[in-house]
């Protein structure tokens, strides 16, 4: 449960997200969803699990150019599930999915890796996953809407702010300390 919202306010880039994870009944503070790689901000939602093996994998990577290369994570997650689970590798050999979703900023835009790897660009500047996503998708559609940019005196890391803000006040979900990362245009 978690939500990571990216909001491009015309002259730079924002991703956020809250800090909580929850199991049950249960709700701990985890920290900061994002892991800053060169010129690219990646933000995890679901498993902390796929979140470490990821960041693992970031660190020990030097070789990430563009947002395939990130998608292409797919056969070390895959490997680390299988020794994670105890799982078989027949157990999932038919398994095209996983279990995290990413959104990504980068020099190009925001990117989001579906959970069958696809890779979908957002064209209209903001995007969000989590279980927070729907909230926070309204919040920032809104905030488009109004124009709300650097070029009309809004600052974009108060608006990201404010739509995490705005997503934890109504989804039970969400919630921690917020973390934002910004990359400039």
């Amino acid at each position: 449960m978690t939500i990571v919202a990216a909001y491009d306010d015309g002259q730079n880039l924002w991703i956020a997200s809250d800090s909580c994870g929850f199991a049950n009944d249960m709700k701990a503070e985890y920290g900061s969803k994002l892991v800053r790689f060169g010129n690219f901000v990646i933000g995890l939602a679901a498993s902390y699990r796929i979140f470490d093996i990821i960041q693992e994998s970031i660190n020990h990577n030097s070789t990430i150019r563009d947002v395939q290369d990130i998608r292409d994570f797919r056969d070390i997650i895959k490997n680390n599930l299988l020794q994670y689970t105890g799982a078989s590798s027949c157990d999932h050999d038919n398994d095209e999915t996983h279990p995290v979703s990413i959104l990504i900023i980068c020099s190009l835009g925001i990117y989001e890796i579906q959970g069958d790897y696809a890779i979908l660009y957002h064209k209209d500047g903001y995007a969000a996953i989590g279980s927070g996503e729907n909230f926070a998708f309204g919040a920032l559609a809104f905030a488009k809407l109004l124009g709300l940019s650097h070029k009309a005196g809004f600052e974009g890391k108060e608006i990201i702010r404010d739509i995490i803000k705005a997503t934890e006040k109504h989804c039970i979900g969400t919630g921690g300390k917020i973390y934002i990362e910004k990359l400039e245009g």
